[in-house]
């Protein structure tokens, strides 16, 4: 067997930290994708001769051996610490991406609407009961606190088709429950299938709709920062960077329409943000403000059922 290293420091989630130091002596397996990019320092044992993009049928395996202060051989900051943390758990549950920061931003922000969003009871996966209780929450908005039973159907019949759609094609061990990583697949296969809002089934272009209304809430039919601000609030997201959020996801069309998006402009960008891997993609803080919460404090909220 060949050998090829290249140094790695790294933090890892779930690891022993003390005074900056995480220390990990057994091996992590990692799948088909690329460490060597990381453009930081990991130590690669390779069964066989690595070229950088050339991985798709290649198993590595990746010793993480301790990690420091910049002094000692660090990461420069937490950032970059987490960029990484990320990259390997990619890799370590076999999802499809290759680049770091391409993959770390796809996870991160669907971390952050996973449990600020849609975890509603906070158990770190989901239910039916999550979908019902969105359900509700959404009526009351949209009637102005009350819980009208024909408004209720109506949603509860959309967050069904997409609960029955979800379990169906995401709930890989069929428990009823969706854990983090199933849910990311699912959006990854979204990405897969369709290119634009468009083409996504009836049910999601419906909820994309009525997302929308839920959203404009001065109903004027365009969504504004006032309007992101108090989305955010509803939610228990940081609003402390909502207008530089909000203006990085303005383009031409919408600084004509007063800095404010019209509703197919915001079925886009949600669309973007489910299933861009882009780091940069337009639509990547329309439903949070996800890197204002760290990734691993995110990852540390997510749970499984056995």
């Amino acid at each position: 067997m060949r050998m090829y290293s290249q140094e790695v420091s790294v933090k890892l989630h779930g690891q022993q930290q003390l005074d900056g130091v995480v220390t990990k002596p057994e091996p992590v397996h990692v799948g088909e994708h690329c460490l060597i990019a990381l453009g930081s320092r990991l130590r690669v044992a390779s069964k066989r001769r690595i070229r950088k993009f050339d991985l798709k049928r290649t198993i590595f395996r990746a010793n993480c051996v301790r990690v420091g202060s910049p002094a000692e051989g660090g990461c420069q900051d937490a950032t970059h610490a987490f960029q990484i943390s990320s990259a390997l758990a990619f890799a370590d549950h076999g999802c499809p991406f290759a680049d770091t920061r391409m993959g770390s931003t796809f996870r991160h922000k669907h971390l952050y609407t996973f449990h600020k969003f849609w975890d509603i009871n906070g158990d770190g996966v989901l239910t039916w009961d999550d979908f019902k209780q969105l359900a509700e929450k959404y009526t009351k908005i949209q009637r102005r606190g009350k819980l009208d039973q024909d408004v209720f159907k109506r949603w509860e019949s959309i967050l069904g088709k997409w609960w029955d759609e979800l379990t169906h094609h995401a709930d890989f061990n069929k428990d009823a429950v969706v854990e983090f990583d199933e849910w990311l697949k699912f959006f990854h296969n979204m990405g897969q299938q369709t290119k634009s809002h468009k083409e996504l089934p009836e049910f999601l272009q419906t909820y994309l709709q009525l997302f929308f209304f839920i959203m404009d809430t001065n109903k004027d039919g365009l969504f504004c920062v006032k309007d992101y601000k108090k989305y955010l609030t509803a939610h228990n997201m940081d609003v402390t960077r909502a207008k530089e959020c909000f203006d990085s996801m303005l383009n031409d069309e919408d600084r004509g329409n007063g800095n404010a998006m019209t509703s197919d402009r915001f079925r886009e960008l949600v669309y973007d943000f489910w299933v861009s891997q882009n780091p940069d993609s337009p639509g990547k803080y329309v439903c949070g403000t996800f890197d204002s919460a760290l990734l691993q404090e995110l990852e540390g909220m997510n749970k499984t059922r056995k």
